[in-house]
C-alpha cells in the first residue's frame, strides 16, 4: 500500500521517489525497491518520506519454491536491487513486516534495528469479540457507546476536529500531507475518515483516517480531544473500525512509545516485528550524519 504511486506521489513533498527492479533471465519481475530520495546541500539521501510507515523491498515469489530456493532467490534479488540504487551518503528505510530476511543487506554493510507494530487478524475466521479486549478498553467502549455516535465526517470537518484536539500543543500531523494523501487515496477508493461525535454537543471527540488495500487496513491518523479524555471515545472508535474491518488484517502502524503501545495492546493484537534498515555510505561525512540521524538508527 505505502509503496504504490498513489501513496508516494502524495507524500514525497520534500524530495522525489523512484523504484529499481530486478528481473529473472526470462524477463519475469522478481522484486522492486521503492525509495524516496532527498538532496540536502548537495548530499544525496535515501530516507523515509513523511506519513509513510513502510517502504523498501518487495519480492515476488514464484509458486512452489522450496525453502532453499526461496532464500536463494531473496539473496539474489536483494543484492541486485541494492546495487541498482543511485548514489547516496545515508540510506534509511523502514520495511514491511512481510520482509523477514535482511541477511543479504547485512552482508553488504547495512545495519538493522527491530521495531514493532500491532496487527490484528480481522478475517472472518480470526475476528475477536469484545470479551477478548482488555477490561478497561471494554469499559471505555461501553461508556462511550452511551454518549457518542460513529460518523463519517468530511475532510474539512475531520481536519477541524484534529486542529481542535491539538490546540495549545504541538500537532504531530502535517495538514497539507493529510489533504494530499486523502485526495490521492480517495481516487482509488482506498481511504476512510471515521469520527466519534458526542450525541448532545455534536463535538467530534475522536477521529481516524484508515487507508486500505485488499489485504490490510492501516491506522494512518488518529486523535482524540483531551478535553474529553475520560469519554472513552477513541477506544469506542477503534473498536468500531476493527470490528467492521473488511480486510483480513488491521495494522496499528506502531508504536514503540510505551504509553501508546500499552493502549494498542489492549485490543488484543499480535506484537509484530519489522525492520529498520540503514547504512552510512560516506566515510568522511559518517560521524556528522550519525549525529544528525541518531534518532533513526536506534
Amino acid at each position: 500500500m505505502h509503496m504504490t504511486s498513489a501513496w508516494m506521489d502524495a507524500v514525497s513533498i520534500k524530495g522525489s521517489w523512484d523504484l529499481v527492479a530486478s528481473y529473472s533471465k526470462s524477463g519475469d519481475l522478481q522484486g522492486i525497491l521503492v525509495y524516496h530520495r532527498r538532496t540536502i546541500l548537495g548530499i544525496n539521501f535515501i530516507l523515509m518520506p513523511p506519513m509513510c510507515f513502510y517502504n523498501g523491498i518487495k519480492i515476488f515469489y514464484p509458486d512452489r519454491l522450496s525453502q532453499y530456493e526461496k532464500v536463494s532467490l531473496e539473496e539474489k534479488v536483494i543484492s541486485d536491487l541494492i546495487t541498482r540504487l543511485p548514489p547516496y551518503s545515508f540510506y534509511y528505510q523502514q520495511y514491511d513486516p512481510g520482509f523477514t530476511n535482511w541477511a543479504p543487506l547485512y552482508w553488504r554493510g547495512f545495519k538493522q534495528t527491530t521495531r514493532y507494530t500491532y496487527r490484528l487478524d480481522t478475517s472472518l475466521e480470526g475476528k475477536i469479540s469484545i470479551d477478548q479486549l482488555k477490561g478497561n478498553v471494554r469499559r471505555n467502549i461501553q461508556k462511550a457507546e452511551a454518549l457518542c455516535s460513529i460518523t463519517e465526517p468530511s475532510l474539512d470537518a475531520f481536519i477541524s476536529a484534529l486542529k481542535d484536539a491539538y490546540a495549545g500543543r504541538k500537532n504531530p500531523f502535517n495538514i497539507t500531507l493529510i489533504r494530499r494523501l486523502h485526495s490521492s487515496l480517495e481516487r482509488k477508493n482506498a481511504v476512510r475518515l471515521i469520527g466519534c461525535r458526542h450525541l448532545e454537543t455534536n463535538v467530534m471527540l475522536a477521529g481516524a483516517m484508515i487507508a486500505y488495500d485488499n489485504k490490510t487496513s492501516y491506522y494512518v491518523v488518529g486523535f482524540y480531544n483531551p478535553k474529553y479524555k475520560d469519554s472513552g471515545a477513541l477506544s469506542y472508535l477503534l473498536w468500531n473500525i476493527i470490528s467492521s474491518n473488511k480486510t483480513p488484517c488491521f495494522d496499528f502502524e506502531g508504536s514503540m512509545i510505551k504509553e501508546i503501545e500499552h493502549f494498542f495492546r489492549g485490543f488484543g493484537g499480535e506484537w509484530t516485528p519489522h525492520s529498520r534498515i540503514w547504512k552510512f555510505n560516506n566515510p568522511i561525512l559518517a560521524p556528522l550524519l550519525k549525529y544528525k540521524f541518531r534518532s533513526l538508527i536506534h
